[in-house]
C-alpha cells in the first residue's frame, strides 16, 4: 500500500509541476507577444516628439533669406512664426503624442499584471518543490527516484525535477 500512495504522491507532484511551467510558459508567450505592440506605441510617440521638437528655418543664411523675402505672404510669415510647423499638424501630433502616451500606460499595466502573474507562479512552484520534497524523501530510496531523475523522459512530461536533490 505505501508503495502505491507514493507513486500517486510521485504522479500528483509531477503533474502540479507541470501545470504550473505550462503555466508559467503562457505568461512568457504572453510578454513575447507585448513587445512588437509597445515597440510600435515607443516608435510613434517618438515620432511625434521628433516632428513638434524640429527646429525652425535657420534664417543665418543670405540665400534662405533672400528666398524668404521674395516669398513673402502672410501665409509664409505665420508658418515661420509658428516655428515651421502648421497649425493643423502640431494638433494632430499632439492628439498623436496623447494616444501612444495613453496606449504605453495601458500596455505598462498589462506587462505589470503578467510579471506579477509569473512572480506569484514561481512562488507556487516553490512551495510545490519544497512540499514534494518533505513528503517524498522519507519515503525514496535510490529506486524509487526513477520517474523523477531529469535525465529520463516519460514523453508525457518533457522535463522532470529530481525531488531527492533539492
Amino acid at each position: 500500500m505505501e508503495g502505491e500512495e507514493e507513486k500517486k504522491l510521485k504522479e500528483e507532484t509531477k503533474y502540479k509541476i507541470f501545470q504550473i511551467y505550462k503555466d508559467f510558459l503562457t505568461g512568457v508567450a504572453k510578454l513575447d507577444e507585448l513587445v512588437p505592440v509597445g515597440g510600435r506605441l515607443l516608435t510613434g510617440f517618438q515620432q511625434g516628439l521628433e516632428f513638434l521638437l524640429r527646429p525652425p528655418i535657420k534664417k543665418t543664411s543670405k540665400l534662405i533669406e533672400n528666398i524668404l523675402k521674395a516669398n513673402e505672404t502672410k501665409r509664409l510669415k505665420s508658418y515661420l512664426e509658428a516655428g515651421c510647423i502648421n497649425s493643423h499638424d502640431r494638433v494632430e501630433n499632439t492628439s498623436k503624442l496623447h494616444t501612444c502616451l495613453h496606449g504605453l500606460h495601458d500596455h505598462l499595466i498589462k506587462v505589470k499584471s503578467i510579471l506579477n502573474e509569473l512572480e506569484c507562479l514561481l512562488g507556487v512552484a516553490t512551495t510545490a518543490l519544497q512540499m514534494a520534497n518533505e513528503h517524498l524523501s522519507p519515503l525514496m530510496d535510490m529506486e524509487s527516484v526513477v520517474g523523477l531523475d531529469p535525465q529520463e523522459s516519460s514523453g508525457e512530461v518533457g522535463f522532470m525535477f529530481q525531488l531527492s536533490s533539492l
